[in-house]
């Protein structure tokens, strides 16, 4: 069972995958924030927004559109992340939505 990641356990995550190489101290911070409101919708039902429901959605061509600078250079650890890190049932959470 995947548990759910603190803040800090998400950084090191994300710190550890080669998406986040070369990237600046704030660009890692963004994508922080956006794995961890993944990480909120999931376990806290917080929505998230256009981008992120994208991705959750599988809808590729949106979630690319829809993403900022930051998150074009790094769009596959996002499917590493909720492959990874959200447990296996987030698609059906999404259908109940």
């Amino acid at each position: 069972m995947v548990e759910r990641m603190t803040r800090q356990e998400i950084e090191k995550w994300a710190l550890g995958e080669p998406e986040t190489e070369g990237l600046t101290e704030k660009e890692i911070e963004h994508v922080v924030h956006c794995l961890e409101a993944l990480m909120n919708w999931y376990w806290e039902d917080i929505p998230c927004g256009h981008f992120l429901t994208a991705v959750l959605t599988n809808d590729f061509n949106e979630a690319c559109g829809r993403a900022d600078g930051t998150n074009r250079k790094v769009l596959t650890l996002y499917d590493k992340f909720l492959y990874n890190c959200i447990p296996a049932d987030y698609k059906e959470k999404l259908r109940k939505e």
